[in-house]
């Protein structure tokens, strides 16, 4: 368990408005400090954009 304020609590969640609380976490939580990408699918994606998610999670 992850308490806004807290030393463990997610850096990078601080930076956005409304950050939670309280997050619940399993496993080794100092992972999400490493380098990421965010990514949304549209229920109506294009063909690009499908190559593109492809290509980025290889």
């Amino acid at each position: 368990m992850l308490l806004y304020g807290n030393s463990d609590y997610l850096k990078q969640l601080t930076y956005i408005s409304f950050a939670p609380l309280l997050l619940f976490a399993t496993g080794d939580i100092f992972t999400f400090s490493k380098e990421q990408i965010a990514m949304v699918r549209s229920r109506n994606s294009s063909h690009y954009s499908e190559r593109l998610v492809k290509y980025c999670t290889k």
